[in-house]
């Protein structure tokens, strides 16, 4: 009698159902967030005032053969501008286009991600980390620009799963490359460093070695087509200059972290302890005549946390060096977040598995294998979970604009948003719109983050048709425009025109801390091809007096454009020249 192979058991096979393989429900998983976060996204496909608009423009240059540092000033490492210039002379500039390429990069850290949390902490864990990623008010919020933040996280992302399957050689190019994208990937290379090199003497030394290789000959080749000197003022001594913010400035950027991420942040802290008690129960069961460092690595590697543990440890590096900055936007704690959904992911994975086999062994709680410490702190994390939907808005109280309003009428504390259509089907912006969206926000009440964001991202620069029309009628191809930094870069793509002197980053950081010259700056623009001046009112470079002194002798007031959320945008056309001639 021949004797066939039994075939081995499967959940799928069980059920008989193959869409209930943990691959597929994982898949569906993971595709239903990124399509939520998706849906979210096409909301912001509008026009903003902002300095990615320098980075765009500083890549169209670049695109062009001019050479960041010696051509114009640029306050970044080059490759976020190299790698987008390729775009652009391939495509050209599309807005679209551009809108879409923060999308995609943090999309793809979430992917990233999401692959690696799966190969070492399962299915659950995979999902919800990618959820506590790029579903956090912040990522979301700053995956609407694109100012680098999103291309360098991916970056880092892409370095942590590299070193974990063992590729160190790509690893180190990795990290180099996020380190020259922004120089706040630091943090997550010295961490993912330290790490390796605790962990694995050896290969944490060809990390370091590969990565000053790379980093060196980058360094070399840039500061040849660049220039040296000018790459190191622009790069380095820029960000050393920088003045400090007020402390009540400072408070409230952080209290903003806070009150908008308390979810992914109550979770990433409440993992902590979770890891080191799992830790604690592997350290008692290990072998007592290990080494320390041995007998840490066993109970690490029993208790299968080497990756959520790596995780805390850099987002809580991050967080140090950030929370003791004297100069932070909200968007510097994008890069901690994932790091940190690692460890969160980790969590809630093990709360949903713990409840699940407390539900099917409900009657013997023993039976599941947990013992009463672990119920008791599953509860209890459980229990501050729930308590951040209750005391979480209540953080809104520590932000300025709270202060300032919470004590007067409702009537003038109300403040109205108006709706607009996101690239999405009508069907699905009517969804979003009855179940996420409010037109009005009061002070003192509490909102979705989802909806907060979405308010958010209806603030758009909705002159901006105006101002490239007027534009485009006052100047020919030959002439340049100048002006505020977060807006004119986009005028000048829009519209063809140049911007005078390739002066792209009029940030006032840059006069302020005197790495620029304002008297420099002045001569370099003050020419008749400079057609059109465009400022912000009381804003940025309008408050240099060089550059009023300028307007008040050169130029004349032509044209006013106020926002919906008023504000004031000045166009001063260039006065004729003695001669009567305008040209060059």
């Amino acid at each position: 009698m021949v004797r066939h192979k039994q075939k081995k058991k499967t959940p799928s096979n069980e059920t008989g159902a193959p869409f209930l393989s943990p691959r597929l429900l994982w898949m569906l998983g993971i595709g239903l967030i990124s399509l939520f976060w998706l849906v979210l996204k096409m909301f912001g496909m509008n026009a903003y005032g902002g300095d990615e608009h320098i980075y765009l423009y500083q890549a169209q240059l670049v695109s062009e053969g001019v050479a960041p540092y010696s051509g114009f000033a640029m306050a970044h490492p080059p490759l976020q501008a190299a790698l987008t210039a390729v775009l652009l002379k391939v495509f050209g500039y599309q807005f679209l286009m551009a809108r879409m390429l923060p999308v995609a990069w943090c999309l793809a850290g979430g992917l990233v991600l999401a692959i690696m949390v799966r190969r070492e902490s399962g299915f659950v864990a995979s999902a919800a980390a990618l959820a506590l990623y790029i579903l956090a008010y912040e990522p979301l919020r700053a995956s609407s620009h694109f100012t680098g933040v999103n291309m360098t996280t991916t970056l880092m992302l892409v370095a942590f799963m590299t070193a974990r399957t063992g590729h160190i050689k790509v690893c180190a190019g990795f990290c180099v490359a996020a380190v020259f994208t922004r120089l706040y990937a630091a943090p997550g290379v010295i961490a993912l460093t330290v790490w390796i090199l605790v962990s694995d003497r050896r290969a944490g030394l060809r990390l370091i070695a590969w990565g000053a290789g790379f980093g060196t000959v980058v360094f070399l080749a840039v500061g040849a087509w660049a220039g040296f000197e000018d790459m190191v003022h622009n790069m380095l001594r820029y960000h050393a200059q920088k003045t400090p913010m007020k402390p009540e400035s400072l408070a409230n950027m952080k209290a903003n972290v806070l009150f908008h991420n308390a979810l992914p942040l109550a979770i990433f802290a409440l993992s902590v302890p979770a890891m080191f008690g799992a830790m604690a129960r592997r350290w008692k069961q290990s072998a007592s005549d290990l080494r320390i460092i041995e007998r840490l690595s066993d109970a690490i590697r029993g208790a299968r946390i080497s990756l959520p543990l790596l995780g805390a440890f850099t987002a809580a590096l991050f967080g140090l060096i950030l929370l003791n900055m004297d100069r932070v936007w909200m968007y510097y704690f994008v890069p901690s977040f994932p790091f940190a959904a690692m460890a969160g992911g980790w969590l809630v994975s093990r709360l949903f598995q713990g409840g699940v086999r407390l539900f099917i062994d409900r009657r013997r709680a023993s039976a599941t294998g947990l013992n009463r410490v672990t119920i008791a702190g599953g509860i209890i994390a459980v229990a501050c979970i729930l308590a951040t939907f209750f005391f979480g808005p209540r953080l809104e109280s520590r932000l300025n604009y709270y202060q300032k309003e919470i004590d007067l009428p409702v009537a003038k504390r109300t403040h109205e948003y108006t709706w607009k259509d996101g690239m999405l089907p009508g069907p699905v912006n009517d969804a979003v719109r009855s179940v996420i969206w409010n037109d009005q926000r009061t002070i003192g009440d509490h909102y979705w983050s989802y909806t907060s964001y979405l308010w958010h991202e209806s603030r758009h620069l909705d002159v901006v048709d105006k101002i490239t029309r007027e534009i485009i009628e006052r100047t020919d191809e030959g002439y340049s425009i100048f002006g505020d930094s977060g807006t004119v870069p986009l005028f000048a793509l829009l519209t063809g025109r140049s911007i005078a002197a390739a002066e792209v980053d009029t940030n006032i950081q840059r006069y302020r801390s005197g790495n620029a010259d304002p008297g420099d700056l002045i001569r370099r623009i003050d020419e008749p091809g400079t057609r059109l001046i465009i400022l912000r009112n009381r804003f940025g470079i309008a408050g240099l007096p060089q550059v009023q002194k300028l307007i008040a002798s050169r130029y004349k007031l032509v044209r006013k454009f106020v926002t919906a959320q008023k504000k004031l945008y000045l166009m001063y056309e260039r006065k004729p020249e003695p001669d009567g001639d305008m040209q060059r």
